[in-house]
């Protein structure tokens, strides 16, 4: 084996370790956001468009977050239906707008059932737990995004007898306990990090714009009472 490959080859074991270790570290923090100046705060006025589609759309303003999930911070505002407990989250990552910004739709369900449909395809990257339903569509706006959502989520009830119920713990704890749930997953499933590279290339391009009800029909999913509900 020459140079080249032992260099590649520790390479590749290395960022599989370190991947390793973040999948095994699972914690996770939500604290208010706070700024002197939010007139002139780049992030908070990053939320503007947001802030004025969710107000037309039944939404009350929750907070700004500064939240940590494994070694990573980054920036939350939320929204919450007036509705049902359906929320809307946008992150910030890194130091600038340009740099990237996500949208995530959550509904939460009886019985930690999670749907969340978001505009980045890194959203299907990683498994998920039994009850955590997650579709992607990245080019879509918010009333499309929404609109689909709220299909999924009829689905859900109708063909996988989910139910909605509004949860005494409020969107803070809710957020938290979901991603813990995906943590503690990913730690008893560690293994999964192995393939790391077939679930970056292939599987979050495979689920990538798929409906809950396109995943189903192709077997990739179980519905709600095919898992729980019996």
């Amino acid at each position: 084996m020459s140079m080249v490959h032992i260099v590649i080859c520790l390479t590749v074991i290395g960022g599989l370790i370190s991947c390793l270790l973040v999948v095994l570290n699972t914690s996770i923090i939500l604290m208010p956001y706070r700024n002197k100046n939010p007139e002139k705060d780049w992030k908070i006025k990053a939320t503007q468009d947001t802030a004025s589609w969710a107000s037309k759309s039944n939404f009350d303003f929750l907070s700004f977050y500064n939240v940590q999930c494994n070694t990573r911070w980054l920036f939350m505002a939320a929204w919450e239906s007036k509705e049902k407990p359906t929320y809307l989250c946008q992150y910030i990552f890194g130091p600038r707008a340009e740099v990237g910004i996500v949208w995530d739709i959550i509904t939460i369900f009886e019985n930690q059932i999670y749907l969340t449909t978001s505009n980045t395809k890194d959203a299907n990257l990683r498994p998920k737990p039994s009850g955590h339903y997650s579709q992607s569509f990245s080019k879509c706006s918010f009333d499309e995004l929404y609109k689909k959502h709220r299909e999924s989520e009829e689905y859900l009830t109708t063909k996988g007898g989910a139910k909605v119920e509004k949860s005494p713990i409020g969107f803070e704890e809710s957020f938290v306990n979901s991603i813990k749930i995906t943590n503690r997953y990913h730690r008893r499933h560690w293994y999964w990090i192995i393939f790391l590279f077939y679930y970056y290339f292939v599987r979050r391009k495979r689920w990538y714009n798929k409906t809950i009800q396109k995943q189903y029909e192709l077997g990739m999913i179980k519905l709600p009472n095919e898992i729980f509900l019996k």
